[in-house]
């Protein structure tokens, strides 16, 4: 069983090229209409005016309204008739709002599944970090693959040129990562100003 992942690469395959710019243009919106017509966005999982669900389809680019299907657990989306199931992750910390097919062996979706470490969530922070980590990284996902570029995970699909997130923080009291640079002139700034190198100073 293919995965909508799957589906766009089909798809790309058959024309035996990549889509023009203006074929592009439509996946990289962040803004989409619920069927009552509210607007919702990318990282929506519910429509907050009708309290419909939301999933995103990655071989449309878009965000969907679901509604459940008569099969157990399954979904089906505005505009196609195949049974979908959410991502392991939507009610992880993570809230992923991805899809995959119904009848597909796997539990994560495309983004999902290219994470290799993520942080200790038995801490708060890491919890609200890794949260907005997923957001931005399922953003970048839907962009590369809008301009047809392959993303696949290291880990079980394309161990050579695969993608793997690690997603890491030094312990509160351990040691912070070490930088190797050659020696330079002593710099004029205060230690005070240089910036921090740990987790919360990029998350």
């Amino acid at each position: 069983m293919t995965d909508l992942l799957q589906t766009l690469g089909v798809g790309l395959d058959a024309t035996g090229e990549r889509p023009t710019p203006d074929a592009r243009i439509p996946h990289h919106s962040r803004a989409y209409r619920c069927r009552c017509g509210a607007a919702v966005f990318f990282d929506n999982t519910r429509c907050l005016a009708c309290q419909s669900e939301l999933g995103y389809l990655l071989d449309e680019g878009r965000l969907a309204t679901l509604e459940q299907s008569s099969e157990s657990r399954a979904w089906r989306a505005d505009g196609r008739s195949e049974p979908l199931k959410f991502c392991a992750n939507r009610q992880a910390a993570a809230a992923c709002n991805w899809m995959l097919f119904a009848a597909s062996p796997k539990t994560h979706c495309a983004a999902c599944r290219l994470n290799h470490a993520i942080p200790d969530l038995g801490d708060a922070e890491n919890v609200r970090y890794w949260r907005a980590l997923e957001g931005a990284k399922r953003r970048l996902v839907s962009q590369l693959i809008a301009m047809g570029l392959p993303v696949r995970s290291k880990a079980d699909e394309d161990p050579e040129k695969g993608v793997m997130f690690d997603f890491l923080r030094s312990p509160k009291d351990g040691p912070r990562p070490s930088r190797k640079c050659p020696p330079r002139a002593a710099s004029t700034r205060s230690r005070r100003s240089r910036p921090r190198n740990d987790f919360a100073s990029w998350a």
